[in-house]
């Protein structure tokens, strides 16, 4: 069975993958990015998503945050045009905090791939580098909670289950670690594709 799994995690991680766009999109749909003065990606790889952001607004800077080794291929694939209002970091959420530079956080895909003491101090680290009235965004695939659905319970939950690490968590579960982390305004943003992604965000 451990090599089925092991096969199982590369099919769903070549779907997650061809999925970002998508994310990306519907992200992009139902927050305005635009009223942010700095927007900082955590976890945000080689910046797909944000290559999207700041092509869709103009106004906020950019700063790209994720494990030194995967980011230092991010010049290369940023668009010039963007590499100059982009501060690209490398850190690691175990050992680093998070620069405290930006009016507003991006977890795209991020939470639902740890558990929930690694969520508990992500959470925690973002809290700590935000400006009181800042601004957490979070989307990713949800489950259902007493209500399960096909795509967060079923599909994404195989894949976690897959990688040996993580699951898909209910908005209200968000909620209550959000609350415990200290932010204040929890809204989820009705979207259309919530079998792809589901947004939330959050105000310190």
């Amino acid at each position: 069975r451990k090599q089925t799994l092991t096969e199982d995690a590369k099919i769903y991680s070549t779907l997650m993958a061809s999925s970002q766009m998508l994310v990306s999109q519907e992200t992009l749909r139902l927050v305005n990015f635009g009223r942010f003065s700095t927007i900082m990606d955590v976890g945000g790889g080689t910046g797909t998503f944000l290559s999207m952001l700041g092509k869709k607004f103009q106004k906020p800077k950019l700063i790209l945050f994720d494990l030194p080794e995967v980011v230092k291929n991010a010049p290369k694939i940023l668009p010039k045009d963007l590499l100059s209002r982009t501060e690209i970091v490398g850190g690691n959420f175990d050992k680093n905090e998070l620069p405290k530079s930006a009016s507003a956080i991006t977890l795209n895909r991020v939470l639902y791939d740890h558990d929930d003491h690694k969520v508990e101090l992500i959470l925690k680290k973002v809290w700590n580098a935000l400006p009181k009235g800042g601004s957490l965004i979070i989307s990713e695939p949800m489950a259902g909670g007493q209500r399960p659905i096909k795509s967060g319970d079923a599909y994404f939950g195989f894949y976690t289950m897959a990688m040996s690490t993580g699951r898909p968590r209910s908005p209200a579960e968000h909620k209550n670690l959000l609350r415990g982390a200290g932010f204040q305004t929890v809204k989820k943003h009705k979207g259309t594709r919530e079998f792809i992604t589901q947004v939330i965000t959050a105000k310190k």
